[in-house]
């Protein structure tokens, strides 16, 4: 078993969530929830490039025209829907950028809790936690995967 954490940025403060909308030309769109964090126990590869996967990343089949009205409706339901697949992957770069390494497969996400966050910080929007489960290539398996962040403006590009 190899735990995977939350990672922490060289100034101290934790790694931030990244949140990807990306239109496509199929019936869905795709969110991709990109979760930043690490291995607590020795790298799970010895090569490749995602031999320290500093990402676990979903990708959710969302309507078309998704807004951030419809993200917060995602709270207290299980992904996939009928007729859908999550894709689960882990790699070294964020879902938005070109020619991301990784290695992938198929998961399950429960969105626990997803609502406005109530703080002083105007950058604060969401506060977003779940579980998840999966299988990522061959011979990984993900169980009793759980998440807390709080989302900005600024990590996500989902329309208001």
């Amino acid at each position: 078993m190899r735990p995977f954490r939350p990672s922490f940025l060289y100034n101290g403060g934790a790694a931030r969530l990244d949140i990807y909308l990306q239109e496509t030309s199929g019936q869905f769109d795709s969110l991709h929830i990109n979760l930043p964090g690490q291995f607590a126990t020795d790298a799970l590869f010895a090569h490749g490039p995602w031999r320290e996967a500093p990402f676990l990343r979903f990708s959710v089949p969302v309507k078309k025209n998704f807004t951030s009205n419809d993200f917060l409706a995602m709270a207290g339901k299980v992904f996939p829907q009928p007729g859908t697949m999550v894709t689960m992957s882990m790699g070294q770069q964020a879902p938005s950028a070109p020619d991301a390494a990784s290695v992938s497969g198929t998961g399950k996400i429960y969105f626990v809790r997803l609502e406005r966050a109530v703080t002083s910080d105007p950058q604060d929007e969401f506060s977003f936690s779940g579980l998840f489960e999966g299988n990522i290539g061959d011979s990984i398996l993900v169980s009793k995967g759980r998440f807390d962040y709080k989302l900005r403006d600024t990590d996500n590009n989902i329309p208001r």
